[in-house]
């Protein structure tokens, strides 16, 4: 029988999460009042995805956003709402010309590159970038490139830079994506290759983004080994990703083969019954949809109690946290849900006092459909949820979470620590649930004084 091992590091990028949470409902759902006027907000796919990677068109079907093809594509009186990988620089500032209202967000370590690449002295530094010259970035950016920059990859560089004479100190960039080491590596070899006391090499630091920073380039290393795996499934929209990129390349590196799979028929069904098997999540989803599809289906049919309740929270912060007006998503997730939940499961939400809604014992699916229903459209509104770790005992598992929410009545919000029990029975379904919240924080939230 083959083993198993599910990465703990693989979520998303915190600061993308959020931003789908927060702030693109806020303004790419409906017209939002801006500088006195209504005004539709879209993301400009140009800007974001290209034939090869990036975003696409049915996972931001799926959440519900605002969106157009080009910016020739943009109605009148319309905005444009910049997100994730930034914007064209020459179609930004033509469109500022034009007094097109604009929100800019875009991921504040790509913009850190931009600050960079502007602010770079070319008459005294050699400009070296590790980019991919298909991204996004590379097209949005490419207008402010330094004449005399030299565009690198992680797996290219010193092949490309072997015959390059530098005179002047060199000032290296580095695109998010790319992981720490690969930024050191070439860091050291130009300190080595090209030596002077003025050479800013460490601009990376600054530009390397949250994702990388998570942990999972870590977790390859030590549980690769740890583990003795043989392979690791990848999990992902697209190999040619920078992120998907950079994970196959750490685990290639210690001699791992990484399984590329972007949709269902991809996933191995006749192999070796010893392999020992890692499972990874690369953050640029096919979709949420197909993404959680293929997840799910090897979580089920390979996974443990943990790799359980981690399918749960998918349901459960999907159920909360998108599709606020479509009651019709909300009930069939619900019923997706309740798929992983026993006939006669007890679930306990414990508190006291008045005012916090859910509070209270349910017991059966309807008890649990009850309590999600009163969850999604009580005056309770979570604005975030995040998993901290798991413990397993046996066949339970207990979760430290962290909550942020606010109550819509008094317009207070909350953060509180809790911990989640879930007892989970061989067929894989909830036999009980107990969460232990921190009270406090959420009455204080819903307290009228």
């Amino acid at each position: 029988m083959s083993y198993f091992y599910f990465f703990r590091e693989d979520a998303p990028c915190k600061w993308i999460t959020k931003e789908i949470i927060t702030k693109f409902p806020k303004y790419l759902r409906e017209p939002v009042i801006y500088k006195g006027k209504a005004i539709k907000f879209h993301i400009n796919l140009e800007w974001i995805r290209n034939e090869s990677r990036g975003a696409n068109k049915e996972w931001l079907n799926e959440i519900k956003v605002n969106y157009i093809n080009t910016i020739n594509e943009l109605p009148s009186g319309d905005g444009i709402f910049i997100t994730g990988y930034d914007s064209n620089i020459k179609e930004l500032d033509e469109l500022k010309s034009r007094n097109i209202p604009m929100i800019e967000a875009p991921c504040p370590w790509v913009r850190q590159l931009r600050d960079q690449l502007i602010e770079v002295n070319t008459d005294t530094y050699q400009s070296i970038l590790m980019i991919d010259e298909d991204h996004m970035v590379h097209d949005c950016y490419k207008s402010i490139y330094p004449k005399d920059i030299i565009i690198v990859q992680a797996d290219n560089y010193q092949e490309k830079l072997k015959d390059i004479i530098i005179s002047k100190p060199v000032y290296l960039m580095v695109y998010a994506a790319h992981r720490w080491k690969d930024a050191e590596d070439m860091a050291e070899y130009i300190e080595n290759k090209y030596p002077h006391p003025d050479n800013k090499l460490d601009n990376y630091k600054k530009t390397i983004c949250h994702w990388v920073r998570q942990g999972i380039f870590e977790e390859i290393r030590i549980k690769g080994i740890q583990e003795k795996l043989d392979e690791i499934w990848v999990i992902c929209s697209s190999f040619g990703d920078r992120s998907t990129k950079s994970i196959v390349r750490a685990i290639e590196e210690i001699g791992i083969k990484a399984v590329v799979i972007s949709n269902k028929s991809n996933i191995p069904e006749n192999f070796n019954n010893n392999l020992r098997i890692g499972i990874i999540s690369a953050p640029i989803p096919v979709s949420h949809k197909k993404r959680k599809e293929i997840l799910h289906i090897i979580r089920k049919k390979y996974g443990g109690p943990i790799e359980i309740a981690r399918i749960l929270y998918e349901y459960l912060l999907s159920i909360i946290l998108d599709h606020p007006d479509n009651k019709e998503i909300v009930n069939n997730k619900i019923n997706d849900l309740l798929d992983y939940i026993c006939d006669d499961v007890v679930w306990i939400m414990a508190g006291s006092g008045k005012g916090l809604p859910i509070q209270g014992y349910y017991k059966g699916k309807e008890g649990v459909r009850n309590f999600m229903e009163k969850l999604k459209y009580s005056n309770l509104r979570m604005t975030n949820i995040e998993e901290h770790f798991y413990v397993k005992e046996g066949n339970k598992v207990d979760v430290h979470l962290l909550e942020e929410g606010e109550c819509t009545e008094t317009g207070k919000t909350f953060r509180s620590e809790n911990i989640h029990t879930w007892e989970i029975d061989d067929n894989k379904k909830v036999i009980k649930f107990r969460s232990y919240n921190d009270t406090f924080a959420v009455h204080e939230a819903f307290n009228q004084n």
